[in-house]
Protein backbone atom coordinates (compact mmCIF):
# COMPACT_ATOMS: atom_id res chain seq x y z
CA UNK A 1 0.00 0.00 0.00
CA UNK A 2 1.27 3.21 -0.75
CA UNK A 3 2.19 5.73 2.31
CA UNK A 4 2.66 9.48 2.34
CA UNK A 5 5.53 10.00 4.18
CA UNK A 6 5.15 13.84 4.73
CA UNK A 7 5.13 17.07 2.87
CA UNK A 8 8.15 19.84 1.65
CA UNK A 9 7.72 23.02 0.19
CA UNK A 10 7.24 21.67 -3.36
CA UNK A 11 6.90 17.97 -2.52
CA UNK A 12 4.64 15.16 -1.20
CA UNK A 13 6.96 12.19 -0.26
CA UNK A 14 5.41 8.84 -0.59
CA UNK A 15 6.74 5.24 -0.29
CA UNK A 16 5.13 1.57 -1.21
CA UNK A 17 5.08 -0.21 2.70
CA UNK A 18 5.71 -3.59 0.53
CA UNK A 19 9.34 -2.93 0.27
CA UNK A 20 11.32 -3.11 3.18
CA UNK A 21 13.71 -0.47 1.75
CA UNK A 22 11.40 2.24 1.05
CA UNK A 23 10.56 3.64 4.31
CA UNK A 24 14.15 4.34 3.83
CA UNK A 25 14.37 5.95 0.77
CA UNK A 26 11.78 7.85 0.78
CA UNK A 27 12.65 9.31 4.87
CA UNK A 28 16.45 10.03 2.90
CA UNK A 29 14.88 12.17 -0.17
CA UNK A 30 12.92 13.74 2.41
CA UNK A 31 15.86 14.97 3.86
CA UNK A 32 17.69 16.20 0.23
CA UNK A 33 14.56 16.83 -1.97
CA UNK A 34 14.42 21.20 -0.93
CA UNK A 35 18.32 21.27 -1.44
CA UNK A 36 18.64 19.38 -4.42
CA UNK A 37 15.72 21.00 -5.67
CA UNK A 38 17.35 24.63 -5.38
CA UNK A 39 20.46 23.93 -7.27
CA UNK A 40 18.43 21.80 -10.43
CA UNK A 41 16.16 25.15 -10.06
CA UNK A 42 18.77 27.01 -10.35
CA UNK A 43 20.46 25.44 -13.41
CA UNK A 44 17.12 25.27 -15.21
CA UNK A 45 16.77 29.27 -14.23
CA UNK A 46 13.58 28.00 -12.64
CA UNK A 47 12.04 30.35 -10.16
CA UNK A 48 8.04 29.74 -10.10
CA UNK A 49 5.80 27.32 -11.16
CA UNK A 50 5.87 25.24 -8.08
CA UNK A 51 5.34 25.51 -4.19
CA UNK A 52 2.09 24.54 -1.52
CA UNK A 53 -0.32 24.99 -4.18
CA UNK A 54 1.51 22.77 -6.86
CA UNK A 55 3.62 19.90 -5.06
CA UNK A 56 5.22 17.44 -6.91
CA UNK A 57 4.66 13.94 -5.64
CA UNK A 58 7.89 11.74 -5.46
CA UNK A 59 7.11 8.29 -5.26
CA UNK A 60 9.39 5.29 -3.84
CA UNK A 61 7.98 2.15 -5.67
CA UNK A 62 9.34 -0.48 -7.78
CA UNK A 63 8.26 0.12 -11.66
CA UNK A 64 10.83 0.30 -14.34
CA UNK A 65 12.96 1.77 -12.17
CA UNK A 66 12.07 5.18 -12.30
CA UNK A 67 9.86 7.79 -14.34
CA UNK A 68 7.72 10.85 -14.22
CA UNK A 69 5.08 12.31 -16.24
CA UNK A 70 6.12 15.87 -16.85
CA UNK A 71 5.28 19.11 -15.77
CA UNK A 72 2.03 19.90 -14.54
CA UNK A 73 0.57 22.93 -13.32
CA UNK A 74 -2.34 21.54 -11.34
CA UNK A 75 -0.78 19.28 -8.56
CA UNK A 76 -0.25 16.14 -10.89
CA UNK A 77 2.99 15.95 -11.54
CA UNK A 78 4.84 12.52 -10.21
CA UNK A 79 8.18 11.37 -10.05
CA UNK A 80 8.86 7.96 -9.03
CA UNK A 81 12.01 6.13 -8.17
CA UNK A 82 13.05 2.75 -7.23
CA UNK A 83 13.67 1.95 -3.49
CA UNK A 84 16.94 0.14 -4.01
CA UNK A 85 15.64 -2.95 -2.10
CA UNK A 86 18.19 -5.02 -0.70
CA UNK A 87 21.39 -3.30 -1.64
CA UNK A 88 24.94 -3.82 -0.53
CA UNK A 89 25.31 -0.48 0.74
CA UNK A 90 22.73 1.26 2.02
CA UNK A 91 23.64 4.43 2.33
CA UNK A 92 24.58 4.24 -1.32
CA UNK A 93 21.02 2.57 -2.18
CA UNK A 94 20.01 6.29 -0.43
CA UNK A 95 22.10 8.12 -2.97
CA UNK A 96 21.05 6.00 -5.74
CA UNK A 97 17.13 6.80 -5.30
CA UNK A 98 18.05 10.61 -5.33
CA UNK A 99 20.45 10.32 -8.17
CA UNK A 100 16.90 8.73 -9.68
CA UNK A 101 15.03 11.50 -8.35
CA UNK A 102 17.60 14.28 -10.33
CA UNK A 103 17.07 12.40 -13.36
CA UNK A 104 13.09 12.55 -13.41
CA UNK A 105 12.61 15.73 -11.91
CA UNK A 106 15.75 17.26 -14.13
CA UNK A 107 13.16 16.00 -17.28
CA UNK A 108 10.02 17.73 -15.40
CA UNK A 109 12.18 20.75 -15.46
CA UNK A 110 12.88 20.74 -19.24
CA UNK A 111 9.13 20.33 -19.57
CA UNK A 112 8.17 22.99 -17.26
CA UNK A 113 10.35 25.21 -19.53
CA UNK A 114 9.25 24.50 -23.19
CA UNK A 115 5.72 25.32 -21.68
CA UNK A 116 6.59 28.15 -20.36
CA UNK A 117 8.74 29.99 -22.92
CA UNK A 118 7.14 28.52 -25.66
CA UNK A 119 10.50 27.77 -26.95
CA UNK A 120 11.44 24.20 -27.64
CA UNK A 121 15.06 23.11 -26.18
CA UNK A 122 15.67 19.84 -24.31
CA UNK A 123 13.14 17.46 -24.83
CA UNK A 124 12.68 14.43 -22.51
CA UNK A 125 12.16 11.83 -25.10
CA UNK A 126 14.83 13.25 -27.62
CA UNK A 127 18.35 12.27 -27.34
CA UNK A 128 19.48 15.88 -26.04
CA UNK A 129 17.03 15.84 -23.06
CA UNK A 130 18.15 12.51 -21.73
CA UNK A 131 21.96 13.16 -22.10
CA UNK A 132 21.20 16.44 -20.21
CA UNK A 133 19.45 14.35 -17.65
CA UNK A 134 22.20 11.62 -17.56
CA UNK A 135 24.53 14.56 -16.52
CA UNK A 136 22.54 16.51 -13.95
CA UNK A 137 22.14 12.90 -12.84
CA UNK A 138 26.10 12.14 -12.00
CA UNK A 139 27.34 15.51 -11.52
CA UNK A 140 24.48 15.35 -8.43
CA UNK A 141 25.49 11.87 -7.05
CA UNK A 142 28.42 10.80 -8.52
CA UNK A 143 29.18 7.28 -6.79
CA UNK A 144 25.43 6.29 -6.67
CA UNK A 145 25.70 7.05 -10.30
CA UNK A 146 28.54 4.88 -11.43
CA UNK A 147 27.89 2.36 -8.58
CA UNK A 148 24.46 1.16 -9.39
CA UNK A 149 22.94 3.23 -12.20
CA UNK A 150 24.86 1.93 -14.52
CA UNK A 151 27.39 4.02 -16.12
CA UNK A 152 29.37 5.27 -17.83
CA UNK A 153 27.12 6.05 -20.59
CA UNK A 154 29.30 7.57 -23.12
CA UNK A 155 31.14 4.48 -23.28
CA UNK A 156 28.86 3.14 -26.53
CA UNK A 157 28.70 5.86 -28.72
CA UNK A 158 33.10 6.52 -27.79
CA UNK A 159 33.79 2.49 -28.76
CA UNK A 160 31.49 2.85 -31.95
CA UNK A 161 33.29 2.77 -35.07
CA UNK A 162 31.01 5.60 -36.99
CA UNK A 163 30.63 7.78 -34.25
CA UNK A 164 27.28 9.42 -35.58
CA UNK A 165 26.00 12.77 -35.41
CA UNK A 166 23.60 13.76 -32.70
CA UNK A 167 24.67 16.69 -31.82
CA UNK A 168 23.49 18.56 -35.55
CA UNK A 169 20.39 16.53 -35.08
CA UNK A 170 18.33 14.78 -31.83
CA UNK A 171 17.43 11.31 -32.22
CA UNK A 172 13.81 11.35 -31.17
CA UNK A 173 14.11 8.58 -28.87
CA UNK A 174 15.49 8.12 -25.22
CA UNK A 175 16.31 4.94 -25.61
CA UNK A 176 19.64 4.49 -27.65
CA UNK A 177 22.75 4.54 -25.71
CA UNK A 178 24.43 5.40 -28.31
CA UNK A 179 22.62 8.81 -29.29
CA UNK A 180 22.11 10.27 -25.51
CA UNK A 181 25.91 9.04 -24.82
CA UNK A 182 26.96 11.15 -27.20
CA UNK A 183 24.57 14.10 -26.39
CA UNK A 184 25.99 13.73 -22.46
CA UNK A 185 29.42 13.58 -23.71
CA UNK A 186 29.27 16.80 -25.63
CA UNK A 187 27.64 18.50 -22.51
CA UNK A 188 30.45 17.74 -20.56
CA UNK A 189 32.72 19.26 -23.06
CA UNK A 190 31.48 22.46 -22.96
CA UNK A 191 30.89 22.43 -19.12
CA UNK A 192 34.78 21.23 -18.41
CA UNK A 193 36.36 21.71 -21.68
CA UNK A 194 34.65 25.06 -23.01
CA UNK A 195 34.00 26.11 -19.02
CA UNK A 196 30.79 26.99 -19.63
CA UNK A 197 28.33 26.71 -16.34
CA UNK A 198 25.52 24.59 -16.62
CA UNK A 199 22.93 27.31 -16.04
CA UNK A 200 24.16 29.13 -19.23
CA UNK A 201 24.26 25.54 -21.22
CA UNK A 202 21.05 24.53 -20.03
CA UNK A 203 19.09 28.08 -20.34
CA UNK A 204 21.31 29.30 -23.47
CA UNK A 205 20.13 26.06 -25.27
CA UNK A 206 18.41 25.76 -28.49
CA UNK A 207 16.81 22.76 -30.42
CA UNK A 208 19.85 20.86 -31.17
CA UNK A 209 23.26 20.49 -29.61
CA UNK A 210 24.78 22.51 -32.43
CA UNK A 211 22.47 25.62 -31.84
CA UNK A 212 23.08 25.17 -28.14
CA UNK A 213 27.00 25.46 -29.21
CA UNK A 214 26.31 28.33 -31.14
CA UNK A 215 24.28 30.12 -28.80
CA UNK A 216 26.97 30.02 -26.52
CA UNK A 217 30.03 30.26 -28.68
CA UNK A 218 28.69 32.30 -31.44
CA UNK A 219 30.34 29.55 -33.83
CA UNK A 220 28.85 26.93 -35.92
CA UNK A 221 30.48 23.55 -36.45
CA UNK A 222 29.82 21.95 -33.40
CA UNK A 223 30.57 18.25 -34.07
CA UNK A 224 33.52 19.15 -35.80
CA UNK A 225 35.24 20.59 -32.88
CA UNK A 226 34.40 18.27 -30.66
CA UNK A 227 35.03 15.50 -33.03
CA UNK A 228 38.66 17.39 -33.57
CA UNK A 229 39.77 17.34 -30.12
CA UNK A 230 38.39 13.72 -29.13
CA UNK A 231 39.60 11.57 -32.09
CA UNK A 232 43.37 12.01 -31.22
CA UNK A 233 42.88 10.88 -27.79
CA UNK A 234 40.41 8.57 -28.25
CA UNK A 235 40.98 7.28 -31.82
CA UNK A 236 37.92 5.80 -33.30
CA UNK A 237 37.96 1.88 -34.02
CA UNK A 238 40.19 1.21 -30.71
CA UNK A 239 37.96 -0.11 -28.02
CA UNK A 240 38.42 1.97 -24.39
CA UNK A 241 37.62 1.81 -21.28
CA UNK A 242 36.44 5.20 -18.50
CA UNK A 243 35.25 5.06 -15.53
CA UNK A 244 33.42 8.68 -15.96
CA UNK A 245 31.30 10.15 -18.35
CA UNK A 246 33.76 13.68 -18.56
CA UNK A 247 36.90 12.83 -19.82
CA UNK A 248 37.58 16.36 -19.63
CA UNK A 249 40.01 18.56 -19.99
CA UNK A 250 41.96 17.36 -22.73
CA UNK A 251 44.98 19.00 -23.01
CA UNK A 252 48.32 18.89 -24.56
CA UNK A 253 52.09 20.04 -23.60
CA UNK A 254 52.42 21.75 -20.48
CA UNK A 255 48.94 22.62 -19.83
CA UNK A 256 48.43 19.20 -18.44
CA UNK A 257 50.06 18.53 -14.78
CA UNK A 258 50.89 15.52 -12.23
CA UNK A 259 50.03 15.68 -8.82
CA UNK A 260 52.09 12.95 -7.11
CA UNK A 261 51.71 11.65 -3.47
CA UNK A 262 52.47 9.16 -0.84
CA UNK A 263 51.10 7.78 2.18
CA UNK A 264 52.68 4.50 4.27
CA UNK A 265 50.34 1.88 5.90
CA UNK A 266 52.02 -0.73 8.33
CA UNK A 267 51.19 -3.75 7.37
CA UNK A 268 52.45 -6.30 10.55
CA UNK A 269 55.14 -6.54 12.81
CA UNK A 270 57.37 -9.36 11.93
CA UNK A 271 59.51 -9.43 14.45
CA UNK A 272 61.95 -7.88 17.52
CA UNK A 273 65.12 -6.90 16.07
CA UNK A 274 66.75 -6.06 19.31
CA UNK A 275 65.84 -4.50 22.75
CA UNK A 276 67.70 -2.98 26.05
CA UNK A 277 67.80 -0.26 28.11
CA UNK A 278 68.97 3.41 27.65
CA UNK A 279 69.46 6.48 29.80
CA UNK A 280 67.72 9.13 27.94
CA UNK A 281 65.17 12.13 28.62
CA UNK A 282 61.25 11.51 26.65
CA UNK A 283 60.98 15.60 26.82
CA UNK A 284 63.61 17.94 27.04
CA UNK A 285 62.05 19.73 29.95
CA UNK A 286 62.12 15.85 31.73
CA UNK A 287 64.95 14.69 33.94
CA UNK A 288 67.16 11.84 32.06
CA UNK A 289 65.60 8.39 33.04
CA UNK A 290 66.52 4.62 32.39
CA UNK A 291 63.77 2.85 30.36
CA UNK A 292 63.56 -0.57 28.37
CA UNK A 293 63.15 -0.07 24.55
CA UNK A 294 62.67 -2.58 21.22
CA UNK A 295 63.15 -2.16 17.83
CA UNK A 296 60.25 -4.34 15.75
CA UNK A 297 61.22 -5.40 12.10
CA UNK A 298 58.20 -4.12 10.39
CA UNK A 299 56.38 -5.02 6.45
CA UNK A 300 55.17 -1.64 5.30
CA UNK A 301 53.70 -0.35 2.10
CA UNK A 302 54.21 2.58 0.58
CA UNK A 303 51.32 3.99 -1.85
CA UNK A 304 52.35 5.96 -4.14
CA UNK A 305 49.85 7.68 -6.66
CA UNK A 306 49.96 9.92 -9.57
CA UNK A 307 47.02 12.01 -10.22
CA UNK A 308 47.04 13.88 -14.02
CA UNK A 309 45.09 16.19 -15.11
CA UNK A 310 44.57 16.82 -19.17
CA UNK A 311 45.31 13.29 -20.06
CA UNK A 312 42.60 10.96 -22.23
CA UNK A 313 44.70 7.58 -22.29
CA UNK A 314 47.35 8.41 -19.75
CA UNK A 315 50.48 5.67 -20.15
CA UNK A 316 53.13 6.14 -16.57
CA UNK A 317 56.07 4.96 -16.47
CA UNK A 318 57.78 5.01 -12.51
CA UNK A 319 61.15 4.87 -11.24
CA UNK A 320 62.46 4.21 -7.82
CA UNK A 321 65.74 5.44 -6.36
CA UNK A 322 66.59 6.62 -10.54
CA UNK A 323 65.60 2.43 -11.23
CA UNK A 324 62.71 1.72 -13.79
CA UNK A 325 60.35 -0.03 -12.54
CA UNK A 326 58.28 -2.56 -14.25
CA UNK A 327 54.62 -3.18 -13.44
CA UNK A 328 55.44 -6.62 -11.05
CA UNK A 329 58.64 -6.84 -9.58
CA UNK A 330 61.83 -5.84 -7.30
CA UNK A 331 63.97 -3.17 -7.29
CA UNK A 332 67.79 -3.67 -5.44
CA UNK A 333 70.07 -0.97 -4.73
CA UNK A 334 72.86 0.57 -2.05
CA UNK A 335 72.01 3.57 -0.30
CA UNK A 336 72.08 5.17 3.11
CA UNK A 337 69.69 3.65 5.38
CA UNK A 338 68.51 5.26 8.50
CA UNK A 339 68.67 3.06 12.06
CA UNK A 340 66.68 3.72 15.02
CA UNK A 341 68.59 4.76 17.70
CA UNK A 342 66.97 4.48 20.78
CA UNK A 343 69.51 6.42 22.87
CA UNK A 344 68.21 9.96 20.84
CA UNK A 345 65.51 8.77 18.60
CA UNK A 346 65.50 11.91 16.83
CA UNK A 347 68.87 11.55 15.49
CA UNK A 348 68.43 7.70 13.89
CA UNK A 349 71.88 6.39 12.81
CA UNK A 350 73.06 6.30 9.08
CA UNK A 351 74.34 3.07 7.49
CA UNK A 352 75.16 1.79 4.19
CA UNK A 353 73.00 -0.91 3.31
CA UNK A 354 71.89 -3.13 0.12
CA UNK A 355 67.95 -3.14 -0.12
CA UNK A 356 65.62 -4.86 -2.22
CA UNK A 357 62.07 -3.76 -2.38
CA UNK A 358 59.08 -4.72 -4.43
CA UNK A 359 57.15 -2.74 -6.07
CA UNK A 360 53.19 -3.19 -7.66
CA UNK A 361 51.99 -1.13 -10.68
CA UNK A 362 48.14 -1.68 -9.39
CA UNK A 363 46.86 0.36 -12.90
CA UNK A 364 44.44 2.44 -13.48
CA UNK A 365 42.65 3.27 -10.75
CA UNK A 366 40.78 6.29 -11.89
CA UNK A 367 37.38 7.70 -10.50
CA UNK A 368 34.38 9.45 -12.03
CA UNK A 369 36.13 12.80 -10.84
CA UNK A 370 40.12 11.57 -10.69
CA UNK A 371 42.40 10.19 -13.44
CA UNK A 372 45.31 8.26 -11.69
CA UNK A 373 47.73 5.21 -11.16
CA UNK A 374 49.02 3.97 -8.01
CA UNK A 375 52.13 2.58 -7.28
CA UNK A 376 52.49 0.14 -4.34
CA UNK A 377 56.08 -0.31 -2.66
CA UNK A 378 56.78 -2.93 -0.12
CA UNK A 379 59.81 -3.54 1.75
CA UNK A 380 60.81 -4.75 5.50
CA UNK A 381 63.26 -4.61 7.98
CA UNK A 382 66.52 -2.61 6.86
CA UNK A 383 65.55 0.29 8.75
CA UNK A 384 64.28 3.60 6.75
CA UNK A 385 64.95 3.76 3.45
CA UNK A 386 65.40 7.03 1.68
CA UNK A 387 63.39 6.94 -1.79
CA UNK A 388 63.10 9.10 -5.09
CA UNK A 389 59.83 8.18 -6.73
CA UNK A 390 59.33 9.64 -10.11
CA UNK A 391 56.54 9.25 -12.47
CA UNK A 392 56.26 10.11 -16.28
CA UNK A 393 52.98 10.57 -18.32
CA UNK A 394 52.36 10.31 -21.61
CA UNK A 395 49.61 9.92 -23.64
CA UNK A 396 49.29 6.89 -25.21
CA UNK A 397 47.70 7.81 -28.70
CA UNK A 398 48.79 11.45 -28.74
CA UNK A 399 52.99 11.18 -29.89
CA UNK A 400 53.59 14.61 -28.09
CA UNK A 401 56.45 14.36 -24.74
CA UNK A 402 55.35 13.75 -21.75
CA UNK A 403 55.18 15.81 -17.90
CA UNK A 404 57.13 14.13 -15.15
CA UNK A 405 56.59 14.31 -11.14
CA UNK A 406 59.27 13.46 -8.46
CA UNK A 407 58.56 12.89 -4.87
CA UNK A 408 60.76 12.11 -1.75
CA UNK A 409 59.12 9.41 0.61
CA UNK A 410 60.90 7.09 3.67
CA UNK A 411 59.57 3.27 3.59
CA UNK A 412 59.73 2.41 7.24
CA UNK A 413 61.23 -1.10 8.04
CA UNK A 414 61.63 -0.45 11.67
CA UNK A 415 59.42 0.42 14.63
CA UNK A 416 61.32 1.89 17.88
CA UNK A 417 59.13 1.12 21.21
CA UNK A 418 59.75 1.87 24.66
CA UNK A 419 58.50 0.88 27.43
CA UNK A 420 54.73 2.54 28.91
CA UNK A 421 56.28 4.46 31.66
CA UNK A 422 58.79 6.39 29.20
CA UNK A 423 55.05 7.80 27.22
CA UNK A 424 53.67 8.13 30.39
CA UNK A 425 56.64 10.45 31.39
CA UNK A 426 56.58 12.31 28.17
CA UNK A 427 53.12 13.43 28.51
CA UNK A 428 53.43 14.78 32.38
CA UNK A 429 56.40 16.61 31.00
CA UNK A 430 54.34 18.27 27.97
CA UNK A 431 51.60 18.92 29.76
CA UNK A 432 53.44 20.79 32.44
CA UNK A 433 55.64 22.73 30.17
CA UNK A 434 52.45 23.87 28.53
CA UNK A 435 50.87 24.56 31.68
CA UNK A 436 53.74 26.69 32.65
CA UNK A 437 53.41 28.49 29.14
CA UNK A 438 49.96 28.78 28.50
CA UNK A 439 50.32 32.99 28.22
CA UNK A 440 52.75 32.68 25.69
CA UNK A 441 51.03 33.53 22.66
CA UNK A 442 53.84 32.82 19.81
CA UNK A 443 55.36 29.38 21.64
CA UNK A 444 53.92 26.85 17.98
CA UNK A 445 56.61 26.47 15.85
CA UNK A 446 58.67 24.46 19.21
CA UNK A 447 55.97 22.97 20.00
CA UNK A 448 55.68 21.40 16.43
CA UNK A 449 58.86 20.43 16.58
CA UNK A 450 58.87 18.70 19.89
CA UNK A 451 55.87 16.95 18.95
CA UNK A 452 57.05 15.70 15.32
CA UNK A 453 56.73 11.95 15.13
CA UNK A 454 60.44 9.58 14.19
CA UNK A 455 62.31 9.48 12.59
CA UNK A 456 62.65 13.52 11.54
CA UNK A 457 61.66 14.92 8.43
CA UNK A 458 63.72 15.44 5.45
CA UNK A 459 66.24 17.64 5.63
CA UNK A 460 64.95 21.00 3.72
CA UNK A 461 61.78 20.79 5.59
CA UNK A 462 63.95 20.41 8.64
CA UNK A 463 65.45 23.42 7.90
CA UNK A 464 62.66 25.39 7.37
CA UNK A 465 61.10 24.68 10.73
CA UNK A 466 64.67 25.23 11.99
CA UNK A 467 64.92 28.83 10.78
CA UNK A 468 61.33 29.19 12.25
CA UNK A 469 62.64 28.21 15.84
CA UNK A 470 65.26 30.12 15.68
CA UNK A 471 62.69 33.38 15.01
CA UNK A 472 60.68 32.08 17.74
CA UNK A 473 63.38 31.84 20.05
CA UNK A 474 64.97 35.57 19.41
CA UNK A 475 61.17 36.75 20.26
CA UNK A 476 61.40 34.40 23.38
CA UNK A 477 64.50 35.92 24.44
CA UNK A 478 62.66 39.20 24.63
CA UNK A 479 60.01 38.50 26.20
CA UNK A 480 61.48 35.48 28.54
CA UNK A 481 64.80 35.61 28.71
CA UNK A 482 65.46 32.56 31.26
CA UNK A 483 62.97 30.28 29.41
CA UNK A 484 65.11 30.98 26.27
CA UNK A 485 67.80 29.54 28.14
CA UNK A 486 66.05 26.89 29.19
CA UNK A 487 64.51 25.47 25.76
CA UNK A 488 67.84 26.08 24.05
CA UNK A 489 69.60 24.09 26.78
CA UNK A 490 66.99 21.60 26.14
CA UNK A 491 66.78 21.56 22.17
CA UNK A 492 70.65 21.48 22.48
CA UNK A 493 70.64 18.14 25.02
CA UNK A 494 67.57 16.11 22.93
CA UNK A 495 68.10 17.17 19.66
CA UNK A 496 72.12 17.33 19.74
CA UNK A 497 72.12 20.97 18.41
CA UNK A 498 74.65 23.39 18.59
CA UNK A 499 73.31 26.41 20.77
CA UNK A 500 75.03 28.46 17.79
CA UNK A 501 72.50 27.34 15.53
CA UNK A 502 70.00 28.68 17.74
CA UNK A 503 71.43 32.06 17.87
CA UNK A 504 69.39 34.78 16.30
CA UNK A 505 70.92 35.84 12.77
CA UNK A 506 69.11 39.85 13.69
Amino acid sequence: MIQTLGQTKNFTIQYQDSFSDALRRAQALQKTVETDFAKLAAWFGVSAGFGPANRVTVTVDQASLAFNNGYHSDGTTRVQVDPYQGTFNEDLGDDAARALFIAEFSEVLMDYNNQTTNNVTWVAGHSNGEGLSVVCTGRFYPEAYYTLLGAPRVIGWLNSTTRNDWISQNEPTDKDGDSYGCAALFIYYLCSQLNFSMHDIITKAGATLEATYRNLTGKSGAYAAFTGLINPFFPPGNTFTLSTDDPFPLLQGNSRTVLLTWNEEIQNTLFPDSSGTVEISPFFTCPVAKYAYTIYDIAARLRATALVRGFGQPVYRWKINGQPVAAAGSVSFTEPVYVDNPANPAVPNSQSKSVLVTCVDQGNNSTSGQVLDEMDIFGSGSGHIPLTIEVEVSEQFVPEGSVSAATFATLDGQSLVYEDKYYQDRLKCEIAFRIRNQQLTRWKWINLLLTLPDPPPDLMHSVRILNEVVAELAQLRREEPALAREVVAGLTRQVGLSPRILESRE
